[in-house]
């Protein structure tokens, strides 16, 4: 089978989990985004998960140390989905490091494309399922307002989705993660994606992107 070792990468509010959702579901990708493990790792109360909410409930990065641990427990075969990872150019070499042990390598950078204040509009009205992880916002919203469409539980708004933090991880994207776009177009497998288009368009631009 063709390895697919794919990237989602682009500003807080552009649309990665929403997109990583159809892949995973229309295509068979594995949909690896280190947030919402992080999420899951915090609300069972693990070490792990403890550590890491001290940075992201601020708006800053999660130590590299600790967000690689958390992924090499995750990483499939084949037909993995990257989102929220890597944001950093140590993470991308140890994403390297990792994938080179079973001789795999990224094969596709998607690079979501949106304004930071489009962005900041998104992330403002954003809720977050507390049990399953689902997104809504403006262009996903819940049958029930305030309730999960899949598992009924109740949506929240995330600590880190204030427009003060919301800004902070905004510029932390720039100054951290926008860089990696450059890393992987030296590579040439990056493709830019429009992701103030609405989602269905978002998402044929991605497949015929990735030739699905």
């Amino acid at each position: 089978m063709e390895q697919r070792n794919v990237i989602i990468t682009g500003i807080q509010g552009a649309g990665k989990g929403t997109q990583s959702e159809i892949l995973r579901d229309k295509y068979g990708f594995k949909h690896i985004s280190t947030g919402n493990m992080f999420r899951i790792q915090y609300a069972c109360g693990s070490s792990l998960g403890i550590e890491a909410h001290k940075y992201w409930s601020i708006g800053a990065l999660v130590p590299d140390s600790i967000t690689i641990s958390l992924l090499k427990r995750h990483l499939s075969t084949d037909k993995n989905l990257l989102d929220g990872f890597p944001r950093t150019l140590p993470q991308a070499q140890a994403l390297d490091d990792m994938l080179l042990e079973t001789d795999r390598f990224i094969t596709q950078v998607i690079a979501l494309e949106l304004s930071d204040e489009s962005a900041l509009q998104r992330i403002e009205i954003r809720q977050t399922c507390i049990h399953c992880g689902t997104v809504y916002g403006s262009a996903k919203q819940p049958a029930l307002p305030n309730f999960c469409d899949i598992c009924t539980a109740p949506l929240i708004t995330r600590a880190d989705d204030t427009t003060e933090k919301a800004r902070t991880r905004i510029a932390t994207y720039h100054s951290q993660t926008k860089p990696l776009i450059q890393l992987y177009s030296a590579r040439d497998i990056v493709h830019h994606i429009d992701a103030s288009l609405p989602p269905e368009q978002v998402a044929a631009h991605i497949v015929r992107a990735l030739k699905l």
